[in-house]
C-alpha cells in the first residue's frame, strides 16, 4: 500500500510540475526562445513533460502485469531483476509524440517483469527549481522579452479602471 500511495503522490506532483512547464513553453514560444537555449537550460522541463505524458497517456503500459515502482537511486533496486525498465530514457523514446507507437505496444503488451524507475524526487525538485528560477530571470532581466510579453498581455493597471468608476 505504501508504494501505491507514493506512486499516486509522485504522479500528482509530476502533473503539477507539468502545468508549470506547459505555461513556460507558451512563454518560450511567444518570445521565440531558441531551441538550443531551451535544451541547455531547461532540459528538466522536457523530462517532466515526458513523465507527465507517461502518466496521462500510458498507452500499452496499462496492459503490463504487476509493474514494480522505484525511485532512481533507491536502495534495493536491481536492474537485472526486470525485463523492461521504464526510466527517463524509456519515456524519452516512447512518450515524446502523441501518435500511436507500435514499438511501445510491442514492448509492453502482455509483459511482466517490468519496473518503473521514476526520477529521484529530490534531484527532480532541485533541477526543476533551478530551471524555474532561470525561467523567471530570463523574463525579468531581458528587456526585449519583457516588451514582447507586455505587448501581448493585459495592462498592469487594467483592473484599476473598474475601481475608479
Amino acid at each position: 500500500m505504501r508504494i501505491i500511495l507514493n506512486v499516486i503522490a509522485y504522479t500528482f506532483y509530476l502533473l503539477r510540475l507539468y502545468l508549470f512547464v506547459e505555461r513556460a513553453y507558451t512563454i518560450f514560444d511567444i518570445i521565440k526562445l531558441p531551441e538550443e537555449y531551451r535544451g541547455r537550460h531547461f532540459e528538466i522541463f522536457k523530462n517532466v513533460h515526458k513523465w507527465a505524458n507517461f502518466t496521462k497517456h500510458p498507452n500499452s503500459f496499462i496492459l503490463v502485469h504487476h509493474p514494480e515502482y522505484f525511485f532512481d537511486g533507491e536502495i534495493g533496486f536491481d536492474r537485472t531483476n526486470y525485463s523492461i525498465i521504464v526510466d527517463q530514457q524509456f519515456v524519452n523514446d516512447h512518450y515524446s509524440s502523441p501518435s500511436h507507437n507500435k514499438k511501445l505496444w510491442d514492448a509492453l503488451q502482455n509483459k511482466s517483469g517490468i519496473a518503473v524507475l521514476f526520477p529521484n524526487p529530490e534531484t527532480l525538485t532541485r533541477d526543476f527549481c533551478r530551471a524555474a528560477k532561470k525561467f523567471i530571470s530570463v523574463i525579468r532581466d531581458n528587456t526585449v522579452f519583457k516588451e514582447i510579453l507586455a505587448s501581448r498581455s493585459t495592462y498592469e493597471t487594467y483592473y484599476l479602471r473598474d475601481q475608479e468608476s
